[in-house]
């Protein structure tokens, strides 16, 4: 009997999805209800994972996050 995997099953046509985590997830600045302790409001492209540059930046290395942002900050 002979395996066959059609065009729609294959793993070239699977999509390809990319984690982003903000970087306010990752900072121990970060507070509830997006707020930030030097910022007050978290400024949206930092909240959104659009830039990873904040200069009040603070690293919780043991938060779960961490290993996907890692390479991102400079």
């Amino acid at each position: 009997m002979k395996e066959e995997v059609s065009n729609s099953m294959s793993k070239e046509n699977d999509p390809k999805f990319e984690i982003i985590i903000p970087l306010c997830k990752v900072c121990k600045n970060s507070e509830e209800n997006f707020k930030c302790k030097k910022y007050k409001i978290k400024p949206k492209e930092y909240g959104y994972g659009e830039k990873y540059d904040c200069p009040y930046l603070d690293l919780d290395k043991n938060s779960l996050g961490y290993k996907y942002i890692k390479n991102k900050i400079k």
